[in-house]
């Protein structure tokens, strides 16, 4: 029998062994080996998180990488783990080595305290039985600018002024920061440190939309490829309608420069309605995916009144497999181990309703629980979507 071997190593010895597993992630052969500098900016960029590699019989056929960040998880920030580049080379592949990999990393997660955990996934369908629920989608939009020449003439009241990132990175962060805490349930973002090491390769445009009162109102960071080309908007945020007009109009003074329009849009936006005669084309994107890590570390989140218990599966995380109660109150979630409980949910089922991804009467079909029609009930009011 093959002997398999899980190893946490540091962010110096994963980059030592990352462009060989870049083989299952994207284009190869390499051109090129990476650089020094390469290395040592990879390095910095990933920062605090866990770094696994899978070796048969001494051979690398797999590993996974992971980034702390905190995450808005209904009104409060909790600790995160952002998993990418989760890779089996072909030799390595259809042996179940992926999920040795999940089952080890949700134990170093469990570990190092985090609650939460998010990624974007190879295959939906893998991740969802090892306990994630995929997010809400999100879109990009392209359209041409044209239409939105007659908001020229529109007397917003504010205005925009066009940066390098690098130039006005704390106001921009200040801005994302607010957004988070106050906005988007999931919204995550990496440490300030990796963001200031990613200036090295991508130091995009700012469109900073301020009120008349001086408040930063919206955001947009964008490239441009060419004259006549297309200007790719990767952040298109805002919290005022002002603040969202202000952004169209920047885009309305590009009508001669650019043919074309492509924004990233978060699943709440709906850019249908923003203005009359914009044919947008829309492109579906990879849709992240969550799952809850430490069910206890759930306490403080926000919900709606009502009180339910439940016996929770998780196989993968054999630590969350308790009898819980979850309690609301002053308007926060309270979790408390309890003896025995009325229902039993599956692991997806608890953070399909955290991450307000599906209704409860789903569960049944989907094979994470059958609640009862009242406790169905009970639960859309707590964990409202």
């Amino acid at each position: 029998m093959n002997k398999i071997e899980i190893q946490r190593v540091s962010n110096a010895e994963m980059v030592e062994h990352k462009y060989k597993l870049d083989y299952a992630l994207g284009g190869s052969p390499p051109l090129r080996p990476p650089t020094t500098e390469e290395k040592e900016r990879l390095i910095a960029y990933w920062g605090e998180g866990i770094n696994l590699l899978l070796f048969r019989e001494g051979q690398l056929v797999g590993g996974a990488i992971s980034s702390t960040m905190p995450q808005n998880v209904r009104g409060k920030l909790l600790p995160m783990s952002g998993i990418w580049d989760v890779a089996i080379l072909p030799e390595g592949r259809r042996q179940g080595y992926s999920r040795q990999l999940a089952l080890k990393l949700c134990a170093e997660l469990h570990q190092d305290g985090q609650v939460v955990s998010s990624l974007y996934p190879f295959r939906e369908s893998f991740y969802t039985r090892q306990g994630y629920v995929t997010f809400p989608q999100s879109f990009t939009v392209s359209f041409s600018p044209r239409p939105l020449a007659s908001l020229l003439n529109f007397p917003l009241l504010g205005r925009v002024t066009r940066h390098r990132y690098s130039d006005v990175f704390d106001e921009v962060r200040g801005y994302l920061s607010q957004l988070q805490q106050q906005q988007f349930n999931g919204f995550a973002l990496r440490s300030e440190a990796s963001e200031r090491v990613k200036l090295a390769w991508y130091d995009p445009w700012v469109a900073l939309a301020h009120h008349d009162n001086g408040a930063l109102i919206g955001l947009m960071t964008y490239t441009i490829d060419e004259y006549k080309g297309t200007l790719y908007a990767d952040r298109f945020l805002y919290h005022t309608s002002t603040g969202k007009y202000l952004l169209l109009e920047w885009l309305a003074r590009h009508i001669d420069q650019v043919q074309q329009v492509s924004l990233n849009i978060p699943p709440q936006g709906r850019p249908e309605k923003w203005w009359p005669d914009l044919a947008l084309q829309w492109q579906a994107n990879v849709r992240p995916m969550g799952r809850i890590i430490e069910v206890e570390g759930l306490a403080g989140i926000k919900v709606g009144e009502g009180t339910f218990t439940a016996v929770v599966d998780d196989p993968l995380c054999d630590w969350n497999e308790k009898a819980f109660s979850f309690t609301s109150q002053d308007g926060r979630l309270q979790v408390t181990e309890v003896p025995r409980a009325s229902s039993s949910l599956r692991i997806q089922a608890l953070s399909a309703l955290v991450y307000g991804t599906h209704d409860p009467a789903d569960f049944n079909v989907l094979g994470w629980g059958d609640p009862p029609p009242e406790l169905q009930e009970q639960m859309r009011r707590m964990f409202s979507r």
